[in-house]
């Protein structure tokens, strides 16, 4: 299936604790590539990657909730 980053990251940006999303596709042996969502958040705000999953489930197809979740504090 097609997985567009954009897409990925504008519907994270609805998620209130999410600042900033940055979706990227990372190497994966099995499926060749996984998405991996790195995620600022809002100032204050705490999260884990099971609720991002939580989040996801159920609004977007299952092959486009991102795999690998990252929170970052800056992007390079």
């Amino acid at each position: 299936e097609n997985v567009y980053p954009a897409e990925i990251e504008q519907f994270l940006h609805t998620h209130p604790k999410v600042k900033e999303a940055q979706v990227v596709g990372v190497e994966d042996v099995r499926m060749g590539e996984e998405v991996c969502a790195c995620i600022k958040l809002v100032d204050g705000q705490e999260s884990s990657p099971e609720e991002i999953k939580a989040f996801c489930k159920g609004q977007i197809s299952h092959f486009k909730i991102p795999r690998y979740i990252l929170f970052v504090t800056d992007y390079p």
